[in-house]
């Protein structure tokens, strides 16, 4: 049987997470593989720019965020003859803005950073623009 197949098979009977072969006890605090998981995302071996993630990654909670907003004034503003379909479409998708919009944040989350929810920066931060209708 092969290795990978023998450790895949192992892995889906024990229901345990697989670690891998390791020379050492992978449950054991000195493990090396917990060393590393302790350090969190953000590691000294990481190459790319932190910051530069961090900027990309607020622009996208912008853009996600004015998004939502517009789908939401959309959804409000629909009206007539197919008034609620078009406006349980503009809720569909505000609905899934909101959710990119949650992801995007828990990634600046996860990298140690703070989300930049500033409402007064948020359009010039982000990619589409919020037009009124009043």
């Amino acid at each position: 049987m092969p290795r990978l197949l023998r450790h895949y098979l192992a892995f889906r009977v024990s229901r345990k997470p697989y670690l891998g072969p390791c020379p050492e006890r992978s449950g054991h605090p000195r493990c090396p593989r917990r060393q590393h998981f302790a350090q969190g995302p953000v590691t000294p071996y990481i190459t790319m720019d932190v910051d530069g993630v961090f900027t990309v990654l607020n622009q996208v909670v912008a853009s996600d965020m004015v998004c939502y907003l517009r789908y939401t004034q959309n959804a409000i503003v629909a009206q007539g003859m197919d008034q609620e379909q078009v406006a349980a479409m503009f809720r569909d998708h505000a609905a899934e803005e909101l959710g990119h919009f949650q992801r995007g944040s828990d990634h600046v989350n996860q990298l140690g950073g703070s989300p930049d929810m500033d409402q007064a920066t948020l359009q010039q931060r982000a990619h589409t623009a919020l037009v009124s209708f009043a």
